[in-house]
């Protein structure tokens, strides 16, 4: 996520982990109270967080350095307030045990989700650090392989266009805000898959 923001388009942030929490609580949130499995609610999660980004993103397009770095940070103060008070109003607490499905189940029948038990396959006896590192293991695999097509497509070369020089990627006919709205909100979506 931040390769892509700060590797390719040259552009700052701070508050990064706005996006991360978003991520993790929408999909918390998805699983908990709508019994969705994980693999469904993980692109719930980044297409929440794609979108948040496609809304900050024009802010890059105006600021740079030091003054996107603080714009990013009062998202993240914003972002945490906002969680923070809407999962107490919501909730009755700021913190959340979430069912780890891997299929539709309600919170009443399975109040810890399928992949939180222990399993034994014969002799074999699986843990659920081992499955969560099965689960999370290809899905990094896949989001490298995609970043690095990304780089080497005309948009990742239009971002380090970007990066190293707007004006001259400009006189190129690089399309800087459109590279840099896309930058961030590729970059927000993988931080929500990360959360």
């Amino acid at each position: 996520s931040m390769m892509i923001l700060t590797g390719f388009a040259g552009q700052v942030s701070l508050g990064h982990a706005a996006f991360l929490a978003l991520g993790a609580y929408t999909t918390a949130i998805a699983s908990l109270s709508f019994g969705l499995p994980f693999w469904i609610a993980l692109p719930i999660g980044m297409v929440l967080c794609t979108i948040v980004g496609l809304i900050t993103g024009p802010f890059a397009l105006r600021l740079e350095g030091l003054y996107l770095a603080i714009v990013t940070i009062g998202l993240l103060f914003l972002v945490q307030h906002i969680l923070r008070n809407g999962l107490d109003i919501t909730y009755g607490k700021d913190y959340l045990h979430v069912p780890f499905n891997l299929g539709f189940v309600t919170p009443e029948l399975d109040p810890l989700g399928n992949l939180r038990h222990r399993y034994e396959i014969g002799p074999f006896i699986i843990e659920p650090n081992q499955i969560l590192y099965f689960i999370v293991a290809p899905i990094a695999l896949v989001s490298i392989w995609v970043c690095r097509n990304i780089q080497r497509s005309n948009t990742g070369r239009a971002m380090m266009a970007i990066r190293d020089g707007e004006l001259a990627a400009g006189a190129l006919g690089v399309d800087a805000a459109r590279t840099k709205i896309l930058a961030f909100s590729v970059s927000a979506a993988f931080a929500g898959l990360a959360g």
